[in-house]
């Protein structure tokens, strides 16, 4: 993912402007939407988070550098992570960088997880890669891991609605900054790109046992300038733990019951 995040997240909009208010954010309990999630894959017999033995969680987006506006929001992805799965019973711990890097094997090029929103295609990690790095993992642990958990933030388009979208088992409201008294949002159409959480887990051996996809977050908000409204890149969007929070659930969900 290119660092420019500006360049990566397009999106086309028309924007109404009217008189009377609409709401800038969600507020209260984060609404989900069950219709739009993606069916998760998962492996017929594979074992649950809490009884495969430690599972370690990798970097966002497998080391690949991401736009400098997610790269907080990737670690607090990877923290969630483990402190949702202790909370589950599974024995969660973090994969650092420097561990990625010191245990991938040389012969195998990093790269993103994820893949497109119309696609079931699974992401492109060589189980022989997975393999490699939990025997090198294991050479400096007294434990065996028990599963590998590659977390990547994938984007999609979608379309708009009223002042937000529904995507991956989640609605999100666009955020309005700089609104002028009397102006607001009446109607948005189009689409927009959109932000999701991938999760994949394989086993040891490189076996993928399961995959889940959660909704994040719109990485956009509307700006006013002269009352018009104006779509900018927001410089921390994944700031809110709660959202994160959900879309962790969501994408887990049914190797870690929610």
């Amino acid at each position: 993912m290119p660092r420019d995040g500006s360049a990566v997240w397009g999106l086309l909009l028309t924007v109404a402007l009217g008189v009377a208010g609409a709401g800038a954010c969600v507020t209260g309990p984060l609404p989900e939407d069950i219709a739009t999630r993606r069916p998760p894959f998962q492996m017929e017999g594979a074992p649950g988070c809490d009884s495969v033995g430690p599972v370690a969680i990798t970097p966002v987006n497998l080391g690949t550098a991401i736009s400098r506006n997610l790269e907080a929001g990737g670690r607090r992805i990877q923290q969630q992570l483990v402190d949702y799965l202790v909370s589950k019973g599974c024995a969660a711990e973090l994969l650092s960088e420097i561990q990625l890097e010191r245990s991938w094997p040389p012969h195998v090029a990093l790269s993103p997880g994820g893949f497109q929103r119309d696609s079931a295609a699974p992401a492109e990690i060589k189980p022989e890669a997975i393999a490699w790095l939990v025997r090198q993992l294991d050479r400096q642990r007294d434990k065996r891991l028990g599963a590998v958990v590659v977390p990547s933030m994938i984007a999609s388009e979608v379309e708009l609605s009223q002042a937000g979208a529904r995507w991956d088992g989640v609605y999100r409201n666009i955020l309005v900054s700089r609104k002028p008294r009397g102006y607001a949002i009446e109607q948005i159409s189009g689409k927009a790109t959109v932000l999701s959480l991938e999760v994949q887990v394989f086993d040891p051996t490189g076996q993928r046992w399961f995959q889940g996809v959660g909704g994040l977050v719109i990485p956009f908000r509307i700006r006013y300038e002269e009352g018009q409204g104006v779509m900018t890149m927001r410089r921390d969007p994944l700031r809110n733990p709660a959202q994160i929070r959900q879309a962790i659930e969501i994408a887990l969900d049914p190797w870690v019951p929610r």
